[in-house]
């Protein structure tokens, strides 16, 4: 019986993957041997990777950290830093409010790191994905209202929170918005909105991670010092990887200046997490972040409390972070139970209803799943059937969903065509 099962599933997913080979753009890959010196075939291969300038291309023959782009060219940096500096040295109480995947945990943990250095009274929120949901929230900006916060600083979310950033306006709150997620809807009234995806930002390269646009703020804030502590390239290159960005372009250099902090970096919480996941003596790959590190930091987020993971990255002390790695390792693995139980489920009901795989957008729901992996879940349904595939949590009238895409179906847009039946929602094309 359990053969007959996976080999009908085999046919149900026959012919959903197509090869194509990739015929290249002669005159375009004669330019960039030409520009670069290098040989046809090279340049053909940059090319058919979507590499199709000298400059994109000289960010991966030739990574150096010089050609990372100026901070400020990005709107409203300026804004941004502007504001910090005023709360630094009048000692406002400053709260970086993070998003709780990987991408957020980094870049709350990298800008806590740096304001803490700069002799900012910083503390940090992030949210807790079952009980509090994605993003700001009404609750959360009370309390910091009531401990005295008097400017926020989001991390990875907050561009699709207007509302909620007027409300928190009213309760005596500033804020900075620093995002990179797709924007559907006026921008929030804050001190400044720094986002590379702003219609009216002229920054270069629009593919940076959270993470990656929270450097760009501390490189802008450390610029007088010399730049950011080179422990931060290491967060940048955890949080880009994690969240599936494209690594081209000025992701690709962040990404491999990260990996090399991150090789010999000394701080125990990533040591710990290097040694977690047996990666202690080993040279270290993007694979290794995508596959080994990152889930860790992403199971906190997933199913438990992201704080755990926000300490590690900022912890100092060998003995505790050894033990929030331990907490870690436990997370994943009931991250690991969840994602297999309900990725069986899913495809025992294709078996029972193999029309629902032929259609274009794959969505499917269900009572039980549990919202932290059906993002996962999806994604490993993208790679069998190569569809768009949308699943939703259902906790009584009402659902939690998370979706993957394929290249050529931005899901992002998707949405915004589905508004009005949605309460809320953000993303990316993919």
């Amino acid at each position: 019986m359990q053969w007959y099962y996976r080999r009908s599933i085999m046919q149900l997913m026959k012919n959903s993957t197509a090869w194509v080979l990739q015929e290249g753009d002669p005159l375009l890959e004669q330019l960039l041997a030409f520009e670069l010196g290098i040989s046809p075939l090279v340049a053909r291969i940059l090319v058919n990777r979507g590499i199709h300038t000298p400059e994109d291309a000289a960010f991966l023959l030739d990574p150096r950290p010089e050609r990372l782009y100026s901070p400020w060219l990005m709107a409203d940096m300026d804004r941004a830093v502007e504001r910090l500096r005023r709360a630094i040295r009048m000692g406002e109480r400053v709260l970086v409010y993070g998003d709780y995947d990987c991408d957020g945990i980094a870049g709350t943990a990298l800008l806590v790191r740096v304001l803490a250095g700069l002799g900012c009274r910083v503390e940090y929120y992030v949210p807790h994905r079952v009980e509090e949901g994605y993003g700001l929230n009404r609750e959360a900006l009370d309390w910091a209202a009531a401990r005295g916060v008097t400017l926020v600083v989001t991390v990875d979310c907050g561009i699709q929170a207007a509302p909620l950033v007027a409300q928190g306006r009213a309760a005596g709150l500033d804020f900075i918005v620093t995002d990179h997620h797709e924007i559907a809807g006026p921008l929030p009234e804050a001190a400044a909105v720094v986002n590379p995806r702003r219609p009216d930002c002229p920054y270069p390269f629009k593919d940076l991670a959270g993470v990656g646009v929270a450097y760009k703020l501390a490189q802008a804030l450390t610029e007088d010092a010399g730049g950011p502590d080179p422990l931060c390239l290491a967060l940048v290159c955890l949080g880009t990887v994690a969240d599936q960005v494209t690594l081209t372009g000025e992701n690709h250099l962040l990404v491999h200046l990260g990996l090399e902090e991150l090789r010999r970096t000394g701080q125990p919480g990533l040591r710990a997490l290097l040694a977690s996941g047996g990666l202690g003596e080993r040279t270290l790959s993007v694979r290794d972040v995508g596959f080994v590190l990152g889930p860790r930091l992403n199971a906190a987020g997933r199913v438990g409390d992201p704080r755990a993971a926000v300490e590690l990255l900022l912890c100092d002390d060998e003995a505790a972070a050894v033990r929030l790695t331990e907490r870690l390792e436990i997370l994943n693995r009931e991250r690991q139970y969840l994602e297999a139980r309900i990725f069986a489920e899913v495809l025992a009901r294709l078996q029972v209803e193999p029309d629902l795989a032929r259609d274009p957008v794959l969505v499917m729901a269900g009572s039980g799943w549990h919202p932290g992996v059906i993002g996962i879940v999806a994604a490993r349904l993208v790679e069998y059937f190569y569809r768009p595939v949308l699943l939703v949590a259902l906790e009584g009238d009402r659902g939690r969903g998370s979706g993957r895409s394929v290249p050529g179906f931005h899901l992002f847009r998707a949405l915004v065509r589905c508004r009005e039946w949605l309460t809320e929602f953000g993303g990316h094309a993919g």
